[in-house]
């Protein structure tokens, strides 16, 4: 079950990025503040920002030896 959890929300982060990137590319804007980031996230990638959400990706940015990871440190 914790795997499968895990792999979705690689699946789930991975599209997060993906949809971010190609909406930074038309805007060519990087989110700057809080409220940036939750119309990004809520709005432009229809993701509900709900606190399962919130852990989960949590949970990926304290392993800095992810990708993911490391790409969103390098935003």
């Amino acid at each position: 079950m914790e795997t499968q959890n895990i792999k979705s929300n690689i699946i789930a982060f991975k599209y997060f990025i993906l949809i971010f990137e190609l909406k930074n590319e038309i805007t060519m804007r990087i989110p700057q503040n809080f409220e940036d980031w939750k119309i990004c996230i809520e709005k432009k990638c229809g993701i509900p920002l709900k606190l399962e959400f919130a852990r989960k990706r949590l949970a990926v940015y304290e392993d800095e030896n992810l990708p993911e990871t490391r790409r969103f440190i390098n935003v």
